[in-house]
């Protein structure tokens, strides 16, 4: 990814807001796709854009040019996504409970889902993505954030290894050893039938 200049970012930590505004046209489909990648709807990915955004906003001036500020954005980015996680998951507990005490709610939420034709193509991998998201629900949030940063986002070793703070060769024996439980449970899962 090509990178703003340091030029701008030090106009923008000076409060110069056309340069603030060249940043965010510039980094706004970066934020937008990772947030995408991250969270499982639209709406929370949209939310943690812009409060990606606000925070670069209030916070621009903490950057110290040690890294790339994409690097530094992306931190950025990722924590508030895993942040808002954390509260999704609060809340999931929440609205499961209340679905299980209306059981006619549920009645017809099957109805609907059971003539959903599964020939759809896009509807099965959609499927498949989320059956693989609920079962990562119970892995630690740096295997989560490993799998994420090398199978979705197709970062290097190194750029891993920068990110997550830690050397390249745990890094690789990470992944490795996520990639071994992902496999195992799917095994699992498909084997116990879903």
């Amino acid at each position: 990814m090509k990178e703003t200049t340091d030029e701008v970012i030090k106009k923008a930590q000076k409060g110069d807001k056309a340069a603030f505004d060249e940043i965010i046209v510039f980094y706004r489909q970066f934020v937008a796709n990772l947030c995408h990648k991250y969270m499982h709807n639209e709406e929370d990915a949209l939310e943690v854009a812009q409060e990606v955004f606000l925070n670069l906003y209030k916070g621009i001036k903490s950057f110290r040019f040690g890294s790339k500020f994409s690097t530094w954005l992306y931190r950025v980015t990722m924590n508030l996504c895993y942040r808002r996680m954390k509260i999704n998951k609060k809340e999931h507990f929440y609205i499961k409970e209340a679905k299980d005490t209306d059981t006619e709610a549920v009645e017809e939420i099957q109805v609907v889902v059971d003539k959903k034709p599964l020939q759809d193509k896009a509807y099965e991998t959609k499927r498949a993505i989320e059956h693989i998201y609920s079962i990562m629900e119970s892995y630690s949030e740096e295997e989560k954030k490993i799998l994420v940063l090398r199978e979705m986002e197709e970062l290097s070793h190194e750029e891993i290894a920068g990110l997550l703070k830690i050397s390249v060769s745990a890094v690789k024996i990470k992944i490795f050893r996520v990639k071994e439980r992902l496999r195992n449970d799917l095994k699992r899962s498909f084997k116990d039938g879903l």
